[in-house]
């Protein structure tokens, strides 16, 4: 009996969604503590081998005010780390790159939907299968999770831009943003690194549209 409730209690906790599933970071410095919590969770999409590394920022605002964040920063120095944040034509490339592998892996396995741990449990729509073959068509892919779903927002979010190519797209951590009381908003951010690196930390720096600067820790 005693197992039979461990093993409930195990699969409850399992299945509950979390506000953090990644690691919990801290206030490091800066003019003041935001009042924030931060995590970050890397996304498994891709091996240690990998020259690239999505991460999944959770920012959790625990005051009862609007947190209102103007830039974001991952402080790296490439000179020394070759670790650098992944922006512009270099992710509109990846993210066209990535949907193709994507669309080319689903093709292979002759599947339309595929499950994805990425970031927990979900869904992802990789094509529409008719006839036993996988119709093809990365304009109309609509991804829910992981890299995946990064990839097609970008693209989405360049091709909707009529005067050229964004920094960012508007789920980037990098794009400003700003967080309701008592609420929290998940972001994501690609660096790119020396394959076989394993990143152990991010350092954050959040400035706010009144100026206020703060660096956040989320060791890895």
């Amino acid at each position: 009996m005693k197992k039979l409730i461990l093993l409930m209690m195990t699969l409850f906790a399992l299945g509950c969604a979390t506000t953090h599933p990644g690691n919990t970071g801290s206030f490091i410095g800066g003019q003041k503590d935001l009042g924030l919590n931060i995590s970050a969770l890397p996304v498994d999409d891709q091996d240690a081998g990998s020259a690239f590394q999505m991460f999944e920022i959770t920012i959790e605002n625990n005051s009862d005010d609007w947190l209102r964040i103007d830039k974001s920063t991952l402080v790296t120095d490439p000179a020394v780390s070759k670790v650098s944040v992944v922006v512009g034509n270099d992710l509109k490339s990846w993210a066209e790159a990535m949907a193709l592998k994507k669309n080319m892996d689903n093709y292979n396995k002759d599947i339309g939907i595929a499950a994805t741990t990425a970031v927990g449990t979900g869904l992802m729509i990789g094509g529409v299968v008719k006839d036993n073959k996988t119709v093809a068509n990365i304009g109309a892919m609509t991804y829910l999770a992981g890299v995946t779903w990064a990839a097609a927002d970008t693209i989405s979010s360049y091709r909707s831009n009529s005067i050229g190519v964004k920094k960012v797209p508007e789920s980037h951590i990098y794009e400003s943003f700003a967080v309701p009381g008592k609420m929290f908003l998940r972001k994501w951010i690609l660096v790119n690194k020396p394959s076989g690196l394993v990143m152990s930390n991010l350092v954050f720096q959040f400035e706010t549209v009144s100026g206020e600067k703060a660096y956040y820790e989320v060791k890895l």
